[in-house]
Protein backbone atom coordinates (compact mmCIF):
# COMPACT_ATOMS: atom_id res chain seq x y z
CA UNK A 1 0.00 0.00 0.00
CA UNK A 2 1.47 3.54 -1.11
CA UNK A 3 2.46 5.76 1.95
CA UNK A 4 0.68 8.90 1.83
CA UNK A 5 2.36 12.00 1.30
CA UNK A 6 2.19 15.30 1.79
CA UNK A 7 1.66 17.26 -1.49
CA UNK A 8 4.29 19.90 -1.80
CA UNK A 9 3.04 23.48 -1.88
CA UNK A 10 2.51 25.62 -4.57
CA UNK A 11 5.49 27.99 -5.01
CA UNK A 12 5.05 29.31 -8.66
CA UNK A 13 2.44 30.70 -11.06
CA UNK A 14 3.36 28.22 -13.58
CA UNK A 15 3.67 24.46 -12.66
CA UNK A 16 4.65 20.96 -14.42
CA UNK A 17 2.17 18.18 -12.89
CA UNK A 18 4.75 15.04 -13.14
CA UNK A 19 4.03 11.37 -12.21
CA UNK A 20 7.24 10.51 -10.19
CA UNK A 21 10.32 12.47 -7.90
CA UNK A 22 12.16 11.07 -11.01
CA UNK A 23 10.64 13.17 -13.08
CA UNK A 24 10.63 16.16 -10.88
CA UNK A 25 14.34 15.48 -10.03
CA UNK A 26 15.01 15.76 -14.00
CA UNK A 27 12.61 18.72 -14.80
CA UNK A 28 14.44 20.90 -11.90
CA UNK A 29 18.21 20.22 -12.68
CA UNK A 30 16.61 20.75 -16.80
CA UNK A 31 15.13 24.14 -15.46
CA UNK A 32 18.05 24.96 -13.76
CA UNK A 33 20.92 24.31 -16.88
CA UNK A 34 18.05 26.79 -18.49
CA UNK A 35 18.30 29.34 -16.40
CA UNK A 36 15.30 29.00 -14.32
CA UNK A 37 14.24 28.10 -10.85
CA UNK A 38 11.97 25.29 -10.00
CA UNK A 39 11.00 27.13 -7.02
CA UNK A 40 10.00 30.27 -8.41
CA UNK A 41 9.65 30.41 -12.17
CA UNK A 42 8.09 26.78 -13.20
CA UNK A 43 7.12 24.10 -10.40
CA UNK A 44 7.30 20.70 -11.19
CA UNK A 45 4.97 18.86 -8.79
CA UNK A 46 4.39 15.26 -8.16
CA UNK A 47 1.26 13.07 -8.25
CA UNK A 48 2.63 10.06 -6.67
CA UNK A 49 2.34 7.41 -10.18
CA UNK A 50 0.14 7.61 -13.31
CA UNK A 51 -2.89 6.23 -10.98
CA UNK A 52 -2.93 8.79 -8.52
CA UNK A 53 -3.91 11.60 -10.92
CA UNK A 54 -7.39 11.37 -10.45
CA UNK A 55 -7.38 12.68 -6.31
CA UNK A 56 -4.29 14.48 -6.79
CA UNK A 57 -5.46 16.67 -10.13
CA UNK A 58 -8.86 18.00 -7.70
CA UNK A 59 -7.16 18.67 -4.83
CA UNK A 60 -4.27 20.52 -6.85
CA UNK A 61 -7.29 22.57 -8.47
CA UNK A 62 -9.00 23.28 -4.80
CA UNK A 63 -5.60 24.01 -3.03
CA UNK A 64 -5.85 27.65 -1.66
CA UNK A 65 -2.76 28.71 -3.98
CA UNK A 66 -4.41 27.83 -7.59
CA UNK A 67 -5.69 31.37 -8.12
CA UNK A 68 -2.02 32.70 -8.64
CA UNK A 69 -1.53 29.69 -11.40
CA UNK A 70 -1.58 31.23 -14.57
CA UNK A 71 -0.52 27.98 -16.27
CA UNK A 72 -0.08 24.16 -15.88
CA UNK A 73 0.54 21.05 -17.53
CA UNK A 74 0.13 17.27 -17.37
CA UNK A 75 3.38 15.16 -18.21
CA UNK A 76 2.51 11.64 -18.32
CA UNK A 77 4.89 8.38 -20.07
CA UNK A 78 2.69 7.31 -22.63
CA UNK A 79 3.71 3.57 -22.00
CA UNK A 80 2.25 1.40 -24.54
CA UNK A 81 -0.46 3.66 -26.14
CA UNK A 82 -0.23 7.16 -26.99
CA UNK A 83 -3.93 7.15 -27.55
CA UNK A 84 -4.73 5.62 -24.49
CA UNK A 85 -2.47 7.74 -22.42
CA UNK A 86 -3.99 11.37 -24.10
CA UNK A 87 -7.60 9.84 -23.67
CA UNK A 88 -7.03 9.41 -19.68
CA UNK A 89 -5.30 12.76 -19.61
CA UNK A 90 -8.87 14.49 -21.44
CA UNK A 91 -10.65 12.52 -19.58
CA UNK A 92 -8.94 13.86 -16.31
CA UNK A 93 -8.96 17.28 -17.45
CA UNK A 94 -13.03 16.72 -18.42
CA UNK A 95 -14.10 15.29 -15.66
CA UNK A 96 -12.75 18.66 -13.35
CA UNK A 97 -14.08 21.69 -16.00
CA UNK A 98 -10.56 22.19 -17.17
CA UNK A 99 -10.38 22.98 -20.82
CA UNK A 100 -9.18 19.72 -22.93
CA UNK A 101 -6.97 19.92 -25.95
CA UNK A 102 -7.96 17.52 -28.43
CA UNK A 103 -4.81 16.04 -30.04
CA UNK A 104 -1.20 15.36 -28.16
CA UNK A 105 1.05 18.01 -27.93
CA UNK A 106 -1.67 20.87 -28.47
CA UNK A 107 -1.89 23.66 -26.06
CA UNK A 108 -4.66 25.43 -24.91
CA UNK A 109 -4.63 28.97 -23.97
CA UNK A 110 -7.52 29.79 -21.34
CA UNK A 111 -7.97 33.81 -21.01
CA UNK A 112 -9.83 34.84 -17.83
CA UNK A 113 -10.36 38.44 -17.00
CA UNK A 114 -9.26 38.71 -13.35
Amino acid sequence: MPVARPRPPINCSKVLLVEGSDEVNYLSELLKYLVLDPTTDVQPIEVGGKYNFCNEFPAFLKDSKFPQVTAYAIMRDADDSFELTLKSIQGLLNDNSQPCPRNMGNLLVMDIAK
